[in-house]
């Protein structure tokens, strides 16, 4: 089925998944659905992901159709979103996600009808993992790879902490997360996350044969049994994850020097300590003037106390060669304000300090009239 309508891209209709880098064929009973862009090693857009999330739609409405089986091409499975925005030969989805539509398949992979196996036969990491995770059963390749690289990339993906902690324990899950350490196959068999691990060459027809045994469960209790395991692994709080879920933007990233890499980690010399300057810094950059013009002001009346018990004259020296050389200081802080990158609240915060040592200046100045 063409990818286009009218020369553009297109929404999901009927097998058509809306967009080209995902296949969906028929085979029997089954739908093989398969992650098809090796020129960007299976990166997912957005339509990618809805693509997913409107299969497992499509298959349990299907009266022809039992069951799905996801998979992907080469050395790869999915490594999750792509980082660099993708080329947009795809992108009918812009409008809907300028509204904040959620487009990923984690949820209605986990509440589908028809059973669900995904086919892991390589590199599975970010998005591309938790379908996995998500899916009725995962069969996977002696090749796969597994990875969360979420907090290298910017996102405090809250899903995963919740789902790790429930399948592979609360320790494991902190070593795989704030590491981003890779398992192989066998070790991601030993922690949980995975059933079986089969030869690659025989990882399709394993999983089809896997597929075909959930298949022959009644699907009433099936359905039963899934809502309770369900349940075990609890609803996900989108609400309390705003925006924790959202990567860096791919220009952003440029701007600042960083660089992304094959499998979508964000690299850059010292990214770790710029960002540090780059948070911190703005949110305590004005407490510095405000505290020197405090500290300036208290020297001035400590100067004008003093000159009630002391030489007036030599006091009244000091005090205009401090008062002048604050009154520069200040001027210079308050110039400081406007520099862009402070925002609106520069200015404000500076010019209220400015104002109020002019006045307790004035204030002294009076006293020594």
């Amino acid at each position: 089925m063409s990818n286009s309508l009218n020369g553009g891209p297109r929404p999901p209709d009927g097998d058509w998944l809306g967009t080209p880098f995902l296949t969906f064929k028929r085979e029997g009973a089954f739908a093989i659905c398969t992650l098809d862009r090796p020129q960007a090693r299976n990166a997912m857009t957005p339509a990618m992901y809805f693509g997913i999330r409107y299969a497992v739609r499509h298959v349990d409405a299907d009266p022809d159709l039992a069951g799905l089986l996801i998979t992907g091409t080469g050395d790869v499975f999915a490594p999750g979103g792509d980082m660099g925005g993708g080329d947009g030969s795809d992108n009918w989805l812009t409008f809907g996600s300028a509204l904040g539509m959620d487009v990923t398949p984690f949820e209605t992979l986990r509440q589908s009808v028809k059973p669900v196996v995904s086919a892991v036969n390589g590199l599975c990491q970010g998005g591309g993992l938790q379908i996995a995770l998500c899916s009725d059963m995962t069969v996977v390749s002696d090749r796969a790879t597994f990875r969360v690289p979420e907090l290298f990339r910017g996102i405090a993906d809250t899903y995963y902490s919740q789902m790790l902690a429930r399948l592979i324990g609360p320790v494991r899950t902190r070593d795989l997360m704030f590491t981003g350490r890779t398992l192989t196959a066998a070790e991601a068999r030993e922690w949980g996350m995975v059933a079986r691990v089969v030869s690659h060459d025989e990882l399709l027809d394993a999983a089809r044969e896997v597929l075909g045994q959930c298949c022959r469960t009644a699907p009433a209790a099936r359905s039963m049994v899934k809502s309770s395991l369900d349940n075990y692994m609890g609803l996900f709080d989108r609400i309390g994850m705003p925006n924790g879920d959202m990567p860096l933007d791919a220009k952003v990233i440029a701007t600042r020097g960083y660089k992304v890499d094959k499998d979508g980690d964000i690299r850059g010399k010292g990214h770790a300590k710029r960002d540090i300057v780059e948070w911190l810094l703005p949110p305590l950059w004005p407490l510095i003037p405000v505290a020197i013009l405090g500290w300036g002001n208290q020297r001035l009346l400590r100067y004008d106390a003093l000159a009630e018990h002391a030489d007036r004259a030599e006091m009244a020296r000091i005090f205009r060669e401090q008062r002048g050389g604050l009154y520069l200081l200040g001027l210079q802080l308050a110039l400081l304000a406007y520099v862009p990158v402070l925002g609106f609240i520069g200015p404000v915060v500076f010019g209220l300090a400015f104002i109020h040592y002019l006045l307790g200046a004035l204030q002294a100045a009076r006293r020594h009239d």
